[in-house]
């Protein structure tokens, strides 16, 4: 009976000993992971992204939203797309807005998948027709594959719903420069220069 006690009691005493061994691991592994981060935000502040990158750049997908964000920007800015789409795209799960949709457009740009990007670009400005960057990056996109006339296009539509907007009227001249003696370009001109007189041009 005594022998039976002392086996129950030593069984006990081995289960309660692995249950902290465990704790104490599990505990080890959150403070190395939190002075991961600790450090990758620091290195992030200072614009150290490579550095975020060596740090974290091969550790699991984060789930928290500030995390997320350090984990996504450094990926775009070290160039490793494929895991900033991930990144962002689990942001936009978490929170959907139409500036993390745009950084998903541009991370797709970058991969080369330019219809997606280009589907991506008119869906938000669909959503807001006042999403003013949104016309730029589409117009950009539309440039880099020589399609002049739906560069003209889009941002054409975007003055129309953002007609105070000087940054559109700034790339409409900039991409139209061959057409400096055209009506529409002069026009185009007159209106920058209302709304920022001192809009630099290039004559």
């Amino acid at each position: 009976m005594k022998l039976q006690l002392s086996k129950r009691k030593w069984r006990v005493l081995g289960g309660g000993l692995l249950v902290v061994a465990a704790v104490v691991a599990l505990g080890a592994l959150y403070l190395v992971r939190h002075n991961h981060w600790v450090k990758a935000e620091d290195y992030y502040k200072t614009g150290q992204y490579q550095k975020v990158y060596d740090l974290v750049g091969n550790q699991p997908l984060p789930t928290d939203a500030k995390e997320l964000s350090i984990y996504g920007q450094a990926m775009m800015a070290t160039q490793h797309y494929d895991k900033a789409l991930k990144a962002y795209q689990e942001l936009n799960k978490q929170n959907s807005s139409l500036d993390t949709e745009l950084i998903l457009a541009n991370i797709k740009q970058e991969m080369g998948d330019n219809a997606a990007a280009e589907s991506q670009y008119q869906a938000i400005v669909n959503q807001n027709s006042g999403f003013i960057q949104a016309y730029l990056n589409l117009a950009s996109l539309y440039r880099i594959e020589g399609q002049a006339d739906k560069a003209n296009e889009i941002l054409l539509s975007g003055i129309k719903n953002n007609p105070q907007s000087a940054s559109l009227y700034s790339y409409l001249i900039s991409i139209n420069a061959d057409k400096k003696g055209a009506k529409d370009y002069q026009s185009w001109v007159d209106n920058l220069k209302k709304l920022d007189p001192g809009a630099q041009i290039s004559s």
